[in-house]
């Protein structure tokens, strides 16, 4: 449900609410570089083989999320 509402939040027609929403949009789309990144990082260190699948599966959540992000970002830019 949470995702609705900032769904719906991203299409308010008002200009400020709409930088504003942008600029959440590009902090939490800061943040999934960062996470990927670290999870690259953490991928060439050594690990058991569980490990190994749990930071896989870290990055793809977070390559999921940035291409929500960017999807939203895309919307927003439409609806402007």
């Amino acid at each position: 449900m949470a995702m609705g509402l900032q769904r719906n939040q991203v299409r308010r027609t008002s200009g400020v609410g709409r930088n504003v929403n942008n600029a959440s949009l590009l902090e939490r789309l800061a943040r999934c570089e960062r996470e990927i990144a670290l999870a690259i990082t953490e991928s060439h260190q050594p690990h058991t083989e569980m490990e190994h699948a749990g930071i896989l599966v870290w990055e793809m959540d977070w390559r999921m999320e940035q291409e929500n992000i960017l999807a939203e970002l895309g919307a927003t830019e439409e609806a402007a």
